[in-house]
């Protein structure tokens, strides 16, 4: 490990920052983060004991392993970090409140496969919103829920890992799907996507559906409506002003839509993170 220091802190949940919500399963513990008045915008290189799943709830955050580029962050991403991976963090002057899932001993030779890895995928972003949602409620059913969907989320990073290499997404597969995320207000068109990857619409579209499930505007739709979500729990702006920004036709075609995805209105949705 160098010089690296070792962060091993599960029982506080092993982040930098005040720990505002701690709940501890069989398998993991969740913990939401808020920044401490005393955190440095810049945390130097340093690993943990336990791996963990993080994701950026709010603010800004970069990431930077050994030896490899930066990475921003992306809000309600899961990244998964195994045990003594070297890695820096950055701030860049947004404080970032964090949601993580730090996986417990017993659990460590079921995640030894799993590979370092960044979640893009709809259905881990929806794990992730929900992990969220248990982290704010703490019911008495909250510890049953975030059990579930810890091993949901571990089943899908060790499927991936494990996965024969040819039936992995090509990078340039990747990159369309990065677009899809970093351009997600823009009127993106699949002629458009190709030509940014070198790649014909017919095979882009079809090698989408392959690897990923679903179409490349399914899956914009559905980075938009997660995307809405957290600007409907964290901003004071209107329905109407939401789903024009995400390119949405108009608030109706908005609220249908979010409601079939996420089981309630978008009206539905704010009120019940405001009465939290």
């Amino acid at each position: 490990m160098g010089t690296a220091p070792q962060l091993n802190d599960g029982k506080n949940g092993q982040f930098h920052g005040g720990i505002r919500v701690r709940i501890e399963t069989p398998h993991a513990f969740l913990v939401k983060t808020l920044p401490a008045p005393q955190a440095p915008e810049h945390k130097d290189f340093h690993y943990h004991e336990y791996p963990f799943f993080w994701t950026l709830v709010d603010g800004s955050a970069t990431e930077k392993l050994a030896n490899r580029r930066e990475r921003a962050y992306r809000q309600m991403v899961p990244v998964f970090t195994p045990a003594g991976e070297v890695h820096a963090h950055s701030s860049n002057g947004r404080t970032a409140v964090g949601l993580g899932l730090i996986i417990r001993p017993d659990m460590l030779d079921s995640v030894k496969k799993i590979e370092p890895m960044e979640m893009l995928d709809p259905e881990s972003v929806a794990t992730m919103e929900r992990l969220n949602a248990e982290a704010e409620t703490r019911d008495e059913a909250s510890g049953l829920a975030i059990e579930g969907l810890t091993l949901e989320l571990l089943a899908k990073a060790l499927r991936y890992s494990v996965s024969p290499k040819d039936q992995r997404a090509p990078d340039w597969l990747k990159t369309a799907r990065d677009l899809l995320h970093d351009r997600h207000r823009e009127k993106l068109r699949i002629g458009e996507i190709a030509h940014s990857v070198g790649i014909h619409p017919v095979h882009l579209s079809t090698e989408f559906r392959r690897y990923f499930g679903t179409t490349p505007g399914q899956y914009l739709r559905t980075v938009r409506l997660h995307s809405a979500a957290g600007l409907l729990e964290r901003t004071d702006s209107t329905i109407g002003v939401i789903a024009t920004d995400l390119g949405f036709y108009d608030e109706a075609h908005f609220a249908h839509a979010f409601k079939e995805a996420l089981g309630v209105t978008p009206t539905e949705y704010r009120r019940g993170k405001q009465s939290l």
